[in-house]
């Protein structure tokens, strides 16, 4: 992210840079891979006029039988609907977030850096914790 102040037609005043941006990354590959498989989806119901289903793993690991039969069938379209839903939720607060950070930067900290731990969730076991966004100059 590029934020720049202009003084002078010539001269740039102040610019703030996201360095590293991991959450939001990762949110929007996600994203990235969901929103082709949803438009198929969508696409095959018009087509064949049948609601697609695909299998889904349970969040815990705890039930064995769906995990050995490949998980629980799923109508496709709602499901990723729902996840398309949830990750765009979770760019716009990383986004809002990040920002926050920035205008804190422009504020007058004297640092070159500055870091706050995400609040956003954390998926279990990504071994994630902790990742957080460093704005500097």
């Amino acid at each position: 992210t590029h934020c720049f102040a202009h003084h002078d037609s010539d001269i740039v005043a102040d610019v703030q840079l996201a360095v590293k941006i991991p959450k939001l990354e990762k949110a929007c590959a996600k994203r990235d891979k969901i929103l082709p498989k949803l438009e198929h989806a969508i696409n095959l119901r018009d087509v064949k006029g049948k609601c697609p289903m695909h299998r889904k793993l349970p969040n815990n690991l705890d039930d064995a039988k769906l995990i050995l039969c490949g998980g629980e069938r799923v109508e496709s379209i709602p499901e990723w609907t729902a996840e398309l839903e949830e990750l765009n939720n979770e760019i716009l607060t990383e986004i809002d977030r990040i920002e926050e950070l920035q205008e804190q930067r422009r504020g007058g900290d004297d640092d070159d850096a500055l870091a706050l731990e995400s609040p956003m969730p954390e998926n279990e076991g990504s071994g994630e914790e902790g990742e957080d966004v460093e704005v500097g100059v």
